[in-house]
């Protein structure tokens, strides 16, 4: 029996689903604006048994690409927009499910149907993909009609003739591709590879990446233990400005998200106010503990704060490498 995905997550204590249920995880917590999946089972369902039928996933409900009846919403999956909070992306199998078996594409006969008798599919995925960062993930492009239609947008987007493409379209975390892949796959298919050689960093590198993809994107993840000072560092600020970014920084602080993972994974950053350099001061005196660092968000609105989130990003791994010297303990100032 192939579980669903929220079996595999109730049983991450046991070593055999633990690796599955952390990027089960991952997956659900980083704010895609889709799931596209080739697999006919259900692990990526991570709807809870107490769920309405109206509630759950189109994995539940059986949707997919060649069942008229059921068919998804297109047009839904390519407007929907992530929020912190907000609904889960949405999951489409695209190859039909174990649940229909009757509608499930294996055969060159399904394939040829899937791709010529069935416009709005390949319309849809022509759309997604001029349009979207897609992110391929345990995938081998060994499909040919997606690998069609994947070359007609890279002949729309390439610059010349010479098909190359200047700016990638997509990336892949693909371990063990050589340099020469690697750069084919980048100026011919429009694909940056994420990859790495699994007989020396193990399989385990996918993980750290899906780990780096969500802190690169999410503020509450990538300040996960931090102090979070709010501060015009005595500037002239608007007052309605820093009501905006304290009311944000609380909604990350509040996201559901931190139900999502084991405690040892992220924990809930907190926030002090202040007002200058020398509240900073008095505030950080008063703490009777050491964080690894503190990050202040000076005079900026909350529209700027996720690019300075990615400066900040820079110095993740090595968070001493820019430090305001008045303080400890190590302080990144962030403009």
């Amino acid at each position: 029996k192939v579980l669903r995905g929220a079996e595999i997550r109730a049983r991450r204590a046991e070593p055999e689903f633990a690796v599955m249920a952390a990027r089960l995880d991952y997956l659900n917590a980083i704010q895609f604006c889709g799931v596209l999946t080739t697999t006919l089972s259900r692990e990526l369902c991570v709807c809870p048994d107490s769920a309405r039928k109206d509630d759950r996933c189109p994995l539940c409900q059986l949707q997919h690409t060649l069942d008229p009846d059921s068919r998804p919403s297109y047009l839904k999956v390519l407007r929907f927009r992530p929020t912190v909070g907000g609904k889960p992306a949405p999951l489409l199998q695209l190859h039909g499910s174990v649940g229909n078996p009757s509608r499930i594409v294996l055969s060159g006969e399904k394939f040829r149907h899937l791709q010529h008798r069935n416009p709005a599919y390949v319309t849809f995925l022509k759309s997604l993909l001029s349009f979207r960062t897609v992110l391929y993930f345990g995938f081998n492009f060994d499909y040919d009609y997606l690998n069609e239609i994947r070359s007609d947008i890279v002949a729309m987007k390439s610059k010349d003739d010479t098909r190359e493409i200047t700016e990638p379209l997509a990336y892949a975390i693909y371990p063990d591709r050589t340099p020469t892949q690697c750069d084919h796959f980048r100026h011919h298919e429009g694909i940056a590879l994420l990859t790495w050689d699994t007989a020396h960093h193990g399989l385990g590198v996918a993980d750290r990446l899906l780990h780096s993809i969500l802190c690169k994107t999410q503020v509450w993840a990538a300040l996960s233990g931090a102090l979070v000072i709010p501060s015009n560092l005595g500037h002239s600020v608007k007052p309605e400005n820093m009501v905006t970014l304290m009311l944000e920084l609380k909604r990350e602080q509040n996201s559901g998200v931190f139900q999502t993972f084991p405690n040892e994974y992220f924990t809930k950053f907190e926030m002090e106010e202040a007002f200058g350099l020398s509240e900073i001061g008095d505030l950080l005196r008063t703490r009777s503990y050491v964080r690894s660092w503190i990050v202040i968000f000076a005079d900026a609105k909350w529209s700027t704060v996720p690019l300075l989130h990615r400066k900040l990003m820079q110095h993740l791994w090595h968070p001493h490498s820019e430090l305001s010297p008045g303080f400890y303990p190590p302080t990144l100032l962030v403009r």
